[in-house]
């Protein structure tokens, strides 16, 4: 009946949020199951994306090891690109790839305009933002209720 009810009241997510913040993501998961990465192999067709030479996908994510960004496009995206291009370092482990660990590319560089600029031919670039650029209160608490993100949910 609360229409501002989200995650931020669920005893589970107050739970696991809680327990975050004493525990790395290889504590609490050190088989490194991950649902997300089950159910994009199962639905997205990744030897599909990597063949099909008319839609351009670039995917960036951060080295852990170095800081930098990396840009990983068509012909070498599976799950693990998609993940660590969305690895939040606090609540998922960083997957692997090939010999170094990745975290979600907008810690360097997101989106991954420059490829777009420089590799394609379109004349037109759409991007959409998804943070607010506007807030209508100061972020004064960690939590991620409405009142932190300017009433815009996440």
């Amino acid at each position: 009946m609360n229409p501002t009810f989200g995650l931020e009241h669920s005893p589970g997510y107050l739970f696991v949020d809680f327990v975050s913040r004493f525990m790395s993501p290889y504590q609490l998961n050190p088989f490194d199951i991950n649902p997300l990465r089950d159910l994009l192999n199962e639905l997205v067709d990744f030897q599909r994306v990597r063949q099909q030479p008319t839609v351009k996908l670039f995917l960036s994510a951060t080295s852990v090891r170095t800081g930098k960004i990396t840009i990983f496009r068509n012909k070498e995206i599976t799950a693990e690109h998609v993940i660590a291009s969305d690895c939040m370092p606090f609540r998922t482990r960083a997957p692997e790839i090939g010999t170094e660990h990745y975290w979600d590319g907008g810690f360097m560089g997101n989106p991954a305009i420059f490829p777009v600029i420089y590799e394609c031919d379109a004349r037109d670039v759409l991007l959409v933002h998804l943070t607010p650029a506007e807030r209508t209160d100061l972020p004064t608490s960690a939590s991620r209720d409405s009142r932190s993100y300017g009433g815009n949910r996440l």
